[in-house]
């Protein structure tokens, strides 16, 4: 195996880990909620949460992976992660599950564009065809299987903290160590850190017709 291909074995996986972990407690959601005496509302909230994370993230620090490098990103990205199933796991709560949620979010915020840069460096033709159809990929996988897996098992054990979390939880902090293999990418510190939305030409309509759903 070439290193470009273990590297991008190794960024996949961390797209993958990370996007597990957003939907990872979602069978739990309603039971942490009546715990703490709430209605069905705050279900859909506690889901909602995760932007709370994300969208701050994406605006504020859309550009530091120009500042600081790449595999920098993605190792404090699966870093917030690991560090929201490892909450969750030795306080299974609602509001603990907020914080969780945040975390997720911003890490997810932090290694999307950044993955898929760092995989585009990786390839030599076709780079953002061959980038995209992975992230794709292991997104889609990473977001279906956490809250596949953690509802399979409850359906056998009643737990406020399923074997889920803590395989995750294990996978994550080994596959931390692995990425620290990764090469550094290049960086320029006087980059800015902000980075606005950019629409492309012609693209309105399409925004406002996903905006009407």
């Amino acid at each position: 195996m070439t290193n470009n291909s273990k590297n991008i074995y190794i960024i996949t996986g961390v797209l993958f880990l990370i996007t597990a972990a957003v939907n990872l407690e979602m069978p739990l959601f309603r039971i942490y909620t009546e715990n703490e005496n709430y209605g069905v509302g705050m279900v859909g909230f506690a889901f909602a949460s995760y932007i709370g994370g994300l969208l701050p993230t994406a605006l504020l620090f859309g550009g530091l992976s120009d500042k600081i490098g790449k595999k920098k990103v993605l190792l404090i990205a699966l870093f917030l992660s690991t560090l929201s199933i490892l909450i969750i796991s030795f306080y299974p709560n609602l509001y603990v599950l907020f914080v969780s949620r945040i975390l997720v979010g911003s890490a997810v915020a932090l290694s999307i564009s950044t993955g898929s840069s760092f995989l585009s460096d990786m390839f030599t033709t076709h780079k953002e065809t061959k980038s995209s159809n992975i992230v794709a990929l292991a997104t889609a996988i990473g977001f279906g299987s956490g809250a596949l897996f953690t509802g399979i098992y409850l359906a056998y054990y009643t737990t406020l903290v399923p074997l889920t979390y803590w395989v995750l939880l294990i996978f994550s902090i080994t596959w931390f160590v692995i990425t620290l293999t990764l090469p550094e990418s290049k960086f320029d510190k006087t980059k800015k850190m902000i980075k606005l939305p950019l629409y492309p030409k012609g693209a309105l309509k399409f925004n406002i017709s996903v905006a009407l759903f």
